[in-house]
């Protein structure tokens, strides 16, 4: 199983004041149902959509889907229900970022807010962005360039100073401030939880997740499986905001178990 943690989202506290790691041990109930009808609103042509899209208070939806390409490296869209109409808001830079596996966050200044997995193409070792947009596909900024892989760890995970390759929506919290994960990077490769201001300042690493605990039962030289340490690691989901004001999330790797 994997864990389950939380760490403080109050704006009075900008340090950590806790982070508690419990083992998930209920099921969920699955309740009878009918058949639900499904249907096709869109079709995407040459693109990846790898992630859920958001609503704007006018009811419609704005995502984000990853492209490939000399110039491209990620598309915006923007899609009305009824009746289905799609558009392509924006075309990220291959030097503004890359593979935005993550979706998009509609903030409370009715502005669109994502990350791309990779930065800039032309930036060597780059860990990812984090990003804004207008839904009209105006003001693209990219408000933060995660810092370049310096080492690996040793199940080969890259290292640097504040994280690597989001992968996860952002939260915007009660403070205004957006937080968000990553899989890798940080300290000990392991991932790291972060927040960052909508202008792109007061960036700060809240939480570095922990070491992986080095194993080699057979002496060749390579680390066991399953990778393990005490709080977890690899996060690809994003956070959850309580009404207890903590942030919720879970690692789908490490821990005591691996």
């Amino acid at each position: 199983m994997t864990p389950m943690s939380r760490l403080p989202a109050r704006a009075a506290a900008p340090h950590v004041l806790a982070y508690l790691v419990a083992l998930v041990a209920c099921p969920a109930t699955v309740l009878a149902q009918a058949t639900p009808a499904v249907s096709s609103i869109v079709s995407f042509s040459g693109s990846s959509a790898a992630n859920t899209p958001v609503f704007d208070d006018d009811g419609i939806l704005y995502g984000v889907n990853s492209v490939g390409g000399i110039v491209t490296s990620g598309l915006i869209y923007k899609l009305a229900i009824d009746p289905p109409a799609i558009t392509t808001q924006y075309q990220i830079q291959n030097t503004q970022g890359f593979a935005p596996v993550g979706g998009l966050l509609y903030a409370s200044d009715k502005m669109l807010y994502g990350t791309t997995s990779i930065g800039s193409l032309t930036t060597a070792n780059s860990s990812g962005t984090v990003f804004r947009v207008a839904p009209d596909g105006t003001g693209y900024t990219v408000l933060h360039d995660f810092a370049a892989v310096s080492t690996l760890n040793i199940v080969s995970d890259p290292i640097n100073t504040d994280g690597a390759r989001p992968e996860t929506e952002l939260l915007e919290g009660s403070d205004g401030f957006l937080y968000g994960v990553t899989p890798v990077g940080g300290a000990n490769g392991t991932g790291v939880v972060f927040k960052i201001a909508k202008d792109g300042t007061g960036f700060a690493v809240l939480h570095v997740f922990d070491a992986v605990i080095p194993a080699d039962a057979d002496n060749n030289g390579i680390q066991d499986l399953p990778t393990k340490n005490t709080e977890g690691m690899g996060s690809v989901a994003p956070l959850l905001l309580y009404t207890d004001g903590y942030l919720y999330g879970v690692a789908g790797e490490g821990g005591a178990n691996g």
